[in-house]
Parts: C-alpha cells; sequence; structure tokens
C-alpha cells in the first residue's frame, strides 16, 4: 500500500536524520565525560562472585530484512524476537520468534507492580526497610538506593519500582505485603495465568 511505504520510509529518514545529529563522526553517539568515563568503568572485568547454575538462555536469531514494499526496502531489524499488534482488535500484524522463551529483565516489575496494585493495599502505608536488606546482593543490581531503617510509603516505592528499576523496592514491597519473596512469586505466577501468558514463569 502507498500509505505504508511512505510511512516507512519516513520512518527511516527520521532515523537517519537522529544519527547524524547524535553522532561523533564515526558511527557513533558521542559520550558525555562522565558517559565516557562510566563506559571505561564498564569494559573492566569483574569481580568473580559465587552463582547459582542457570541454564543458558537461548539466542534467537535475528530477524533477516523482508523484500522491498513499493520500492522502499524493509528496515533491518535487530531484535531476536517480536510481535507487532493491533491494540484496536489484537490481531498480530508481524512476528519473529514470538514464543521463544527468554529472560525477561526488569520487565518482571511490571507484574510485581500490578500484583501489588491489586493486593488492595493502602498506597499510602509506610513500610519501614528491613534491617537485613541484602546490600552486598544490590551493588550488582539496579536500585533506589534503599537503606536498613528507611520508611517509604507504598506509592513511593512503587516510584522507585518502575522508574529506576529498583530491585531494592521490589524486595521490600514483596515481604511487606506477602510476608516472603516465594510468597509474592506465587501470586505473579497467578497474574501470569491469569493472563493466558503461557510462556512466562516466575
Amino acid at each position: 500500500m502507498a500509505w505504508r511505504g511512505s510511512l516507512i520510509a519516513g520512518a527511516i529518514a527520521l532515523a537517519v536524520l537522529c544519527l547524524s545529529c547524535t553522532s561523533d563522526g564515526a558511527g557513533r553517539r558521542a559520550l558525555a565525560p562522565k558517559e565516557a568515563a562510566a563506559e571505561n568503568v564498564a569494559t573492566e572485568a569483574p569481580t568473580p562472585v559465587a552463582q547459582l547454575h542457570v541454564p543458558p538462555t537461548p539466542v534467537p536469531t535475528p530477524t533477516k530484512p523482508r523484500p522491498p514494499s513499493n520500492g522502499v526496502p524493509f528496515p533491518a531489524i535487530e531484535a531476536g524476537a517480536l510481535l507487532v499488534g493491533d491494540e484496536g482488535t489484537g490481531a498480530t500484524l508481524y512476528e519473529s520468534n514470538a514464543d521463544v522463551r527468554l529472560a525477561p529483565a526488569s520487565l518482571t516489575k511490571i507484574a510485581t507492580a500490578i500484583v501489588v496494585l491489586e493486593s488492595g493495599a493502602d498506597l499510602d502505608t509506610v513500610i519501614e526497610v528491613h534491617p537485613n536488606l541484602e546490600q552486598l546482593w544490590l551493588e550488582d543490581s539496579s536500585s533506589m538506593g534503599l537503606l536498613p531503617g528507611d520508611q517509604f510509603s507504598i506509592r513511593e516505592l512503587l516510584y522507585g519500582l518502575l522508574l529506576v528499576s529498583g530491585n531494592d523496592a521490589a524486595k521490600e514491597l514483596a515481604i511487606a505485603l506477602y510476608g516472603s519473596e516465594e510468597a509474592f512469586v506465587r501470586e505473579m505466577n497467578a497474574l501470569a495465568k491469569r493472563l493466558d501468558l503461557r510462556n512466562t514463569h516466575f
């Protein structure tokens, strides 16, 4: 369709414009001094730590570019798995490796927030951070910076959970509302089952 070709061409032109505005001339975004320092630190070998054995996550094959449509080449897609749907009808418009099981990373926080909100807890209830908060575990983890003895409302912890992907906020919410992480995870799995997310298990 003509409109689809125009839409794709416009998206490609916008992407090229953005790259030309933010590139340092070598096809790479110029880093601010703080970002450059952070990048250098990130390349240093991390200190070995004991970890549980976790089966390797399958790595999907990146999707191949589709043939040109109306003279406009389909953009290359770097994602190993994707699904494009129509929100109005629920129809799947395009998919690739949509059923491959992948580690959800911080998308888990969405399920965490839903379970908290569906619990019916008063969002203004203040929670005191547990004295045994695992600071060492949080050093290599995204957090909102909680310290033992801190006091925050459930609402504030939800902000810390979703805005900065705080694992410490998730842990404190789970224990405060359901008594343990294990009990909270059971609620998360019940949510996934209710939503018919057959390839999701926490």
